[in-house]
């Protein structure tokens, strides 16, 4: 599989299950919390301040966990690049 594929294929496929993991994993926080504490208004905002916590934490800790980085491609495999190639003039 060619590297501009299986980087588009990543990227596609990061940016549909990121979102759905984390509505997901969202909406059973706010189940839990809401099974725990009477009040649906309450058991959103402990589940959104859970949410803040954890991610704020995670992003701040860990920041390449929550990051897509494409793959970096060598000079030679980067299209437009090599001997043969001219610069665009502006």
């Amino acid at each position: 599989m060619p590297a501009a594929l299986r980087q588009g294929l990543a990227g596609t496929i990061w940016c549909l299950l990121v979102p759905v993991a984390v509505l997901g994993s969202y909406l059973v926080l706010v189940m839990i919390c809401a099974a725990w504490v009477t009040s649906p208004v309450l058991a959103g905002t402990i589940a959104g301040v859970v949410v803040m916590i954890v991610f704020g934490g995670v992003r701040l800790l860990r920041p390449t966990w929550l990051s897509f980085g494409p793959e970096v491609l060598p000079a030679a495999a980067t299209p437009g690049s090599g001997p043969g190639s001219r610069s665009p003039r502006c």
